[in-house]
């Protein structure tokens, strides 16, 4: 059984607004064998602090494709998160919306994409 990697997933970046619990995201991750780190927060897409990203330091950090940013750009956005083991491994990923945030028959085509990016 593989590890179930720490995944910080972003709908938005200024303001900084994750997946949180209780979302069809959050069950794809989970399905894709990630571990939402955000499901601790008070709602389903919280506003997340600078701070709040370091703390929860996941193993992947994925965005939205049209709010994703390469890491070069992401890194001058905010320079303290090239700390990140994500920014280390190398694992900062956009992903299609479309395959992700709407459930029904190409969520199937979402959850492989996740787990592929994931693993």
């Amino acid at each position: 059984m593989l590890k179930r990697k720490s995944i910080l997933f972003f709908v938005s970046l200024q303001p900084i607004i994750v997946v949180g619990k209780n979302t069809f995201l959050t069950q794809l991750i989970e399905l894709a064998g990630g571990s939402n780190t955000a499901v601790t927060a008070a709602s389903t897409y919280p506003t997340y602090s600078r701070e709040a990203v370091l703390k929860d330091n996941p193993d992947v950090l994925m965005f939205m494709s049209d709010i994703f940013v390469e890491p070069n750009g992401l890194a001058k956005l905010y320079p303290e998160w090239s700390k990140l083991k994500a920014f280390k491994q190398k694992k900062i990923f956009g992903i299609d919306a479309d395959i992700v945030t709407r459930p029904g028959p190409r969520a199937v085509d979402g959850l492989e994409a996740l787990y592929k990016l994931i693993h």
